[in-house]
């Protein structure tokens, strides 16, 4: 979804975490493991922080403000390298309720199989706060082009979706997340559900706990990350710990550890059954096999220097990109980009400014086949938006797309990327 710039009071903040999952009872236990278990492929829809993944084979998609601060669903097509509005009819304005495209707030996109879905996260510091029905979360769902956009799931004031969402193509999966008041004392409760895709039915699974995120999914197994503080003062020193349950017939098997590392010590990503750590204080990368345990060192000398702030990213089957910032420079980060087959690294050029004037590497924002869809730069553009009945002017920034092969971005190889065509607003 594009980034918009200054457009804080839209954004919705998604609560809390996901969770660690209770042990079934024994006799339950027992029947599941001696059942036949289904075959199924998990795979997630969004990120763990509820970005979708919007991308398919063939475009991607991702959506334009409105100057009246509403937005319109648009797709680029790879082919045409051009951006259109997802609307059919060529009098239509994009402007309310009667066009397809149309969105009255910003939604998590994201793509499973044939079908485009929007998840509207809460918004009770909107006009009409929590009291508003149209402030609640919802989940809505069209076909591939826009077409017989419907409601799956009208959420209540008091429950919403926290955390990644996984698919197996006939249920989504997510925690959710149900507050209520009980003598002036507010209690949470955190469901692990499957909601059926076509009659939009929901289906307990698991109650967890506030403290693990659903971060992976990957043919019958969840992977879940729990955040164990520790004993020292640090904030950073939080243990971080990987877990996997499976997924059979309906039911969670019971969790087993697969790999644990300290915040302050390392940052990791995980994709398709591996691990991938950066540690810090040796600045290298291993790669772990969850399903065995077992670690590997993957390169060494990432940086050559002390950094901070790190973060690794898996970016297709090929390539890890590794972000960390100097002590002394945090405006400008030093970026690696890694290719995991030929286990070697090359330093990243490709970068542009932020409104704001901080420097900003190229943002990948899919991978297919052997290309990346990219921002490369940022166009401001003036809105005025009405807040609270009040004309409020901001500027805000249209992302720049572009597509580039892996190996041309691999090898900072700019004059290889081929912008695509933006949407032309009047």
């Amino acid at each position: 979804m594009k980034v918009k710039v200054l457009n804080a009071f839209i954004v919705c903040a998604v609560v809390l975490g996901l969770v660690a999952c209770a042990t079934e009872p024994s006799s339950t236990q027992s029947a599941i493991e001696h059942s036949k278990p289904e075959k199924i492929n998990l795979h997630m829809v969004t990120t763990p922080d509820q970005v979708g993944i919007s991308s398919t084979d063939s475009g991607y998609y991702t959506t334009e403000m409105n100057n009246d601060g509403s937005f319109i669903v648009c797709y680029i097509d790879y082919t045409t390298k051009t951006e259109i509005v997802l609307c059919n009819r060529p009098e239509c304005s994009h402007n309310n309720e009667t066009c397809p495209a149309y969105l009255n707030r910003g939604v998590s996109l994201f793509v499973c199989d044939e079908t485009l879905y929007f998840y509207f996260p809460e918004m009770i510091a909107a006009k009409g706060g929590v009291e508003n029905s149209d402030n609640w979360p919802r989940l809505e769902c069209a076909n591939s082009d826009g077409s017989n956009r419907r409601i799956l799931r009208q959420f209540n004031a008091n429950n919403q979706i926290v955390y990644g969402i996984a698919s197996d193509g006939m249920n989504l999966y997510y925690c959710e997340l149900t507050t209520t008041v009980l003598d002036r004392e507010i209690k949470s409760e955190y469901w692990l559900v499957s909601q059926d895709i076509n009659s939009g039915a929901v289906t307990k699974i698991q109650e967890l706990s506030e403290n693990k995120r659903l971060i992976d999914a990957s043919e019958n197994k969840f992977y879940f990350k729990t955040f164990e503080n520790t004993e020292t003062a640090n904030s950073f020193a939080q243990k971080q710990v990987i877990s996997c349950s499976e997924l059979i017939n309906g039911k969670l098997t019971e969790e087993s550890p697969c790999a644990n590392w300290m915040r302050d010590e390392a940052v990791g990503d995980i994709a398709d059954n591996y691990l991938y750590l950066y540690k810090y204080q040796t600045d290298s990368i291993t790669k772990t096999d969850l399903a065995t345990g077992e670690e590997t060192l993957l390169i060494e000398r990432v940086f050559n220097d002390t950094v901070i702030g790190a973060e690794i990213k898996r970016v297709s089957n090929h390539y890890l990109v590794v972000t960390a910032y100097q002590k002394d420079n945090l405006s400008t980060p030093l970026q690696s980009v890694i290719d995991i087959d030929a286990e070697s690294k090359n330093k990243n050029l490709l970068f542009f400014n932020s409104l704001e004037g901080r420097t900003i590497p190229w943002q990948i924002k899919a991978s297919f086949k052997d290309d990346f869809l990219i921002v490369n730069s940022i166009i401001p553009q003036k809105v005025t938006l009405m807040y609270y009945d009040q004309p409020l002017e901001m500027l805000i920034g249209i992302e720049q797309y572009a597509l580039i092969s892996q190996d041309a971005y691999y090898n900072n190889l700019a004059e290889k990327a081929i912008n695509i065509q933006l949407l032309q607003k009047s």
